[in-house]
């Protein structure tokens, strides 16, 4: 099933039974997709949604309609992870037979380590939330719909059993970011340069992945990004002279790839593990502690909030869907930038 923008408009496309449904000329993406979930309903249901319907069998066809072509494939493979989680612990189950006890049960179970291969050491907070949303809006719909008479995911608490990462490990410290940036121009390698426009973007590891020669503006300092986790994540963004520079000089001593993608390898697209490993030798020449490349866009954020620049620009800079979510990751930060301008108050308002 997808749907996609041709021309002005957007249009659905999808096969049932041998049987190809399409219909174009749609204002929004919103309204073909509306429109595509009514039609499929339809012609798989005749209109209805049967008695008695499994929730692994909603659930497969809501990912399918809702979540495919719309999402990254990370999040969307977090979405089908999610499926075998409840196969594991439910089985074939009635949609309407799923209780809220046994659906707290399994997100507790979850966080103590169990499900797909199991974890040890158990889950954080986190992860048990993600794997609550994956579920929470199917369940809204399905009650929206009348198959079930309540949500069993309303109000659910979220278990944890592994300590989430401390805030240390998710910045480096501006030396740090300062060297490591050095480091990442010292050469023309795809690895070395892939590190070097993470650190000059904050961007995801997926959009620098995935850059073109044509996303890149010498001429107005400028790099577009191509969203991989939001359509608001698409955009386009400033960097410095100096770092479009280097980049440009880099791009200039390498030869060109025919596919139009800078990190194209020959065989494929540069790996993030291929990325980390360089940033890693530095970290273990220097003796400094283990980052991911995440740590990265962090870093370049908190930069740039602890140095003025507002929150609005920040949560555009990294593609936020809102500034809500930058608020959130970034709160106790900028808790600390509110108690330093607290304290200018008597200096610059007392008159």
């Amino acid at each position: 099933m997808n749907v996609k923008k041709t021309g002005k408009t957007w249009e659905y496309d999808f096969r049932h039974n041998n049987k190809r449904y399409r219909k174009r000329g749609f204002k929004t993406k919103k309204d073909a997709t509306v429109a595509m979930n009514e039609i499929y309903n339809n012609v798989v249901n005749g209109g209805k949604l049967p008695d008695g319907i499994t929730f692994l069998k909603y659930f497969d066809n809501w990912i399918k309609v809702n979540k495919e072509n719309r999402i990254s494939q990370s999040t969307l493979n977090r979405y089908y992870n999610a499926l075998k989680i409840f196969d594991e612990k439910f089985g074939d189950i009635p949609i309407n037979d799923v209780s809220q006890l046994k659906y707290r049960e399994m997100l507790k179970e979850y966080a103590e380590g169990h499900f797909v291969g199991g974890r040890k050491e158990g889950r954080t907070k986190q992860s048990v939330s993600k794997l609550n949303n994956c579920f929470s809006q199917a369940f809204k719909d399905a009650l929206n719909e009348g198959l079930i008479q309540r949500d069993p995911t309303w109000n659910t608490p979220i278990y944890e059993k592994k300590a989430p990462k401390k805030e240390s490990s998710k910045f480096l410290n501006l030396t740090t970011y300062k060297a490591l940036k050095k480091f990442a121009s010292s050469k023309n390698e795809l690895s070395y340069l892939a590190l070097f426009v993470l650190i000059a973007t904050g961007a995801r590891f997926g959009e620098i992945q995935k850059l073109q020669y044509k996303d890149i503006n010498r001429k107005d300092c400028t790099i577009h990004l191509p969203g991989t986790k939001t359509e608001s994540a698409d955009r386009t963004i400033t960097i410095t002279d100096k770092d479009m520079k280097h980049i440009v000089s880099i791009l200039k001593s390498r030869p060109t790839s025919f596919s139009g993608y800078i990190f194209n390898t020959g065989a494929n697209l540069i790996s993030n593990k291929a990325v980390t490993d360089t940033m890693r030798k530095f970290l273990l020449e220097n003796g400094l502690g283990n980052f991911t490349l995440h740590a990265l866009r962090h870093t370049h954020a908190s930069m740039l909030l602890a140095n003025g620049f507002s929150i609005q620009y920040v949560s555009k800079r990294l593609g936020h869907a809102n500034i809500e979510i930058t608020w959130r990751v970034y709160s106790h930060l900028l808790e600390e930038l509110k108690t330093a301008e607290d304290s200018m108050l008597n200096r610059v308002v007392d008159f």
